[in-house]
């Protein structure tokens, strides 16, 4: 009994702070999108400790708690759209051998994210071509690389903080964690 309340406990103070982050973005507008980035990676502590179910259960609950509480909805769309799963989805990608077609993987996910994205916009929601276009420069294309090499970083940036997990803090949380 002890081990379910401790994961269940666990699990909802990393939803409540994830929601608490997506919040801020509309604050601060300016990182809004980081904050979406930074409450997926309050998903990889689940993962990490307690494996994918609970992870995607949690993944979840956090979605449907930001869109129901954060007022910024492009924050939760951005979450739910990519930031949210890809930090679970990631292990999985990440057992590819070819190192090659690991990123052409993740790139391919991330494009599709973002062309889905551009042609709601252009199609469902009716933006015009001109708010894409400035001083007379189409932008689609320019972003679209843009947030492939920042995808990269971002990817490489989850290597790093998975590392740094497993080594310190993971050691400064096992002791509230025994089961």
């Amino acid at each position: 009994m002890k081990n379910n309340t401790v994961k269940t406990a666990f699990c909802s103070v990393i939803i409540a702070l994830g929601v608490c982050v997506m919040l801020l973005a509309s604050f601060l507008t300016t990182i809004s999108y980081s904050c979406a980035a930074i409450a997926g990676l309050l998903l990889l502590v689940i993962k990490l400790e307690f494996g994918t179910p609970h992870s995607l259960i949690s993944f979840f609950i956090m979605s449907v708690l930001a869109f129901l509480f954060v007022p910024a909805k492009e924050v939760v769309v951005a979450f739910i759209a990519l930031f949210g799963y890809y930090p679970i989805l990631k292990f999985y990608i990440d057992k590819i051998k070819s190192k090659i077609f690991n990123i052409t993987v993740k790139l391919v996910l991330v494009n599709i994210v973002a062309i889905l994205g551009y042609l709601a916009m252009k199609y469902l929601f009716f933006v015009p071509d001109v708010e894409f276009t400035v001083f007379g420069v189409y932008l689609p294309g320019l972003v679209l690389l843009f947030l492939n090499v920042v995808f990269l970083v971002y990817d490489y940036a989850i290597n790093g903080l998975i590392v740094a997990y497993n080594y310190r803090i993971r050691k400064l949380i096992s002791k509230y964690l025994k089961f």
